[in-house]
């Protein structure tokens, strides 16, 4: 079948292919995956600066590549700026069988650290442990960490499981959605935070109320056709400190708990509803 362009998203493109593999029973595709990444980075998160999404091709060059001068070259020169970091990884050696998706997830925090998601009974984890290991090689070499200190951990955790052998890129998609839109909710608490704390201030009489306010877009829509419950948590980020004439705010930080991390059933869509509504 002769591949056409249906669709183009900022860094994304569709082509006739990758819709077929929405349906029940198929793989999806790499295609799809970078964008519905591109959708949470731009519609969901609107161009928050401080999350990233690493596209498929990328993370399997950090994969399969053992070379570094690689590595410097492909990753985003920021990546390590940012306070989450998405890692889609797929075991592909050109075997479709072998071709599983789950979620590696970076945060910067008093010390990095990496969050893995599995719907397979952790089978990717020897490959995300390789993806890990190349980041964290890069992450020594491009900040000069010594030699001294450890390597950022990697925490895996309990999360639901895939019923079939075709529907781990669906629960990539769904694990992303809900960790993205808990973000993306705390986010927006730390901002109103700060702008109580300017209110605060303007009605002592520093400055006046109209000089403090900064406005405050709405936290992103939900999805529910995709995930249920949502949680307004997050992990010690730093949200920028304001200052306000001659008083300052004091920094906000979206306090990420533990339970951020927790995705049980209840969060999760049916994932065949999933596959229908991507489409």
């Amino acid at each position: 079948m002769e591949e056409t362009l249906l669709l183009s998203y900022h860094n994304s493109a569709l082509y006739t292919s990758d819709p077929l593999t929405l349906r029940e029973g198929g793989w999806l595709s790499d295609a799809i995956l970078g964008f519905y990444f591109e959708y949470l980075a731009h519609d969901v998160l609107a161009g928050n600066q401080t999350v990233l999404f690493l596209k498929p091709a990328l993370v399997q060059c950090l994969r399969v590549h053992a070379n570094a001068a690689l590595h410097s070259a492909a990753v985003p020169p920021d990546t390590f700026k940012r306070e989450l970091v998405f890692i889609p990884i797929n075991g592909s050696a050109g075997n479709p069988d072998d071709a599983h998706w789950s979620l590696l997830v970076y945060v910067r925090r008093h010390k990095p650290t990496f969050h893995y998601f599995d719907s397979m009974a952790n089978a990717n984890y020897p490959h995300a442990l390789a993806v890990k290991d190349a980041l964290t090689g890069l992450l020594r070499r491009t900040h000069r960490v010594p030699d001294t200190e450890e390597d950022p951990p990697l925490i895996t955790h309990s999360c639901p499981q895939q019923e079939n052998g075709s529907d781990c890129g669906i629960f990539v998609v769904l694990f992303a959605d809900i960790l993205t839109r808990r973000y993306a909710d705390a986010a927006w608490n730390a901002k109103a935070e700060a702008a109580a704390a300017a209110a605060a201030v303007a009605m002592s009489g520093t400055v006046p109320t109209a000089q403090l306010l900064p406005s405050i877009p709405s936290p992103a829509p939900s999805i529910g056709s995709l995930t249920g419950s949502s949680a307004n948590n997050s992990d010690a980020l730093l949200y920028p400190t304001t200052t306000y004439g001659t008083a300052s705010a004091k920094k906000r930080r979206i306090t990420l708990e533990k339970t951020f991390w927790w995705i049980d059933y209840g969060d999760l869509s049916n994932p065949i509803r999933a596959r229908l509504i991507l489409r």
